[in-house]
């Protein structure tokens, strides 16, 4: 997936984004966040410049958030209670 999605920049000559899950050799998972920006040098040749930022922990405590949130979703629909939020500055519910 990542030489496809390289050689289809390549091919077209633009910038590209993109996230991968990547399975390490000692079996743990990582999320990266790739951005790389197109352009070319002196003599014309098409490069990229980028990064590679490692998502892992904030994929992980997204998951876990949204699994809390189904926890308290599924405990108010048995308890037949609700929640509500409001923003007194801007006065938003």
């Amino acid at each position: 997936m990542v030489t496809e999605t390289v050689e289809r920049a390549s091919q077209d000559g633009k910038d590209f984004e993109h996230e991968y899950r990547l399975v390490m050799p000692d079996g743990a998972v990582k999320h990266v966040h790739v951005v790389a920006h197109a352009e070319r040098d002196e003599s014309g040749e098409l490069e990229f410049v980028g990064a590679v930022m490692d998502t892992t922990e904030s994929k992980r405590g997204r998951k876990s958030c949204a699994a809390v949130k189904n926890l308290c979703l599924k405990a108010q629909k048995l308890s037949h209670t609700g929640s509500w939020r409001h923003d007194v500055a801007s006065g938003q519910l």
